[in-house]
């Protein structure tokens, strides 16, 4: 039996969430490389802006 992502049951192939998620997982260690975190709790939205405008020129 093959459960399919939105709850149905059927037969075949369907994608699981496993191959879904694969590949952003395999990416993230050179996506936490390149990132710069910035802190966004109880901050203005202009101030982060103002921040993120500064971190990347």
């Amino acid at each position: 039996m093959t459960v399919r992502l939105n709850g149905s049951f059927g037969a075949g192939r369907t994608t699981t969430s496993q191959e879904l998620v694969a590949p952003y997982a395999d990416a993230l260690p050179r996506l936490s490389r390149a990132a710069t975190v910035v802190g966004t709790t109880e901050r203005a939205p202009g101030d982060v802006a103002s921040q993120i405008a500064e971190r990347t020129g």
